[in-house]
């Protein structure tokens, strides 16, 4: 076939017409099913790295909210602090004066 012919029958869309079909039937399928291959594994792609990010987004909140709850925590272990609360709310409990002993 001329380049010529080949060119004018893909403009007026009778290409598959002029061509042996059936000889390259397969191998149009599979360039179909590889391109929706391609599509569909892109797509499978660009969800589990919006996931991703979101995972991140959501450990550096809980991290900073950790930092939060461990700076409450070591300021609450100081006995000092823990007395002023405890009088605050009126508590009958004071730092022991002797250290606890173990019951066997």
């Amino acid at each position: 076939m001329e380049k010529r012919t080949i060119f004018v029958s893909i403009l007026r869309g009778d290409f598959m017409t002029i061509i042996p079909f059936s000889k390259y039937f397969i191998h149009i399928i599979w360039a179909f099913v590889l391109a929706f291959l391609v599509i569909f594994i892109s797509m499978r792609i660009e969800t589990t790295l919006a996931k991703e990010e979101e995972g991140k987004k959501r450990l550096q909140d809980m991290e900073i909210y950790h930092a939060q709850k461990t700076v409450e925590l070591v300021s609450l272990g100081r006995m000092t602090t823990v007395q002023k609360m405890l009088e605050e709310k009126g508590s009958k409990v004071t730092i022991p004066e002797k250290p606890a002993i173990k019951i066997k």
